[in-house]
């Protein structure tokens, strides 16, 4: 089955145009997870990725990769966050100029009896 969306030719400020573009795949939102899903299948498919956004990344995705956090989360997320820090101070050549991440300072603050939770 393909999917058949309405043409549109916004360099030209025309909005929607009378002919169809057709798609193999509709991926619904552009977060981490949509987009890693567009790309796989954008290796052997046509697809289309949309979101109701206006730029891709703009709820959660786009604030938790603002920050690098090797403290935060339980333990399954502190491993995979840990084992992740090679790649992103030495991504494989090709995939970025420069490391994605640079030494900002940070400012944590719990209430007192939040310290036993997190010890």
């Amino acid at each position: 089955m393909q999917l058949s969306l309405p043409e549109r030719d916004i360099s030209a400020g025309q909005g929607l145009q009378s002919g169809m573009i057709q798609y193999d795949f509709l991926v619904v939102g552009a977060g981490i997870a949509g987009m890693s899903v567009a790309a796989h299948l954008a290796q052997t498919h046509s697809v289309a990725l949309v979101d109701m956004e206006a730029r891709a990344a703009f709820h959660t995705t786009g604030r938790s990769a603002a920050a690098y956090e090797p403290n935060y989360g339980p333990a399954p997320m502190l491993a995979f966050t840990r084992a992740s820090k090679s790649f992103f101070e030495n991504p494989p050549p090709g995939f970025a100029q420069a490391s994605l991440v640079q030494p900002r300072p940070s400012l944590f603050l719990e209430a007192r009896d939040q310290d036993a939770a997190t010890a």
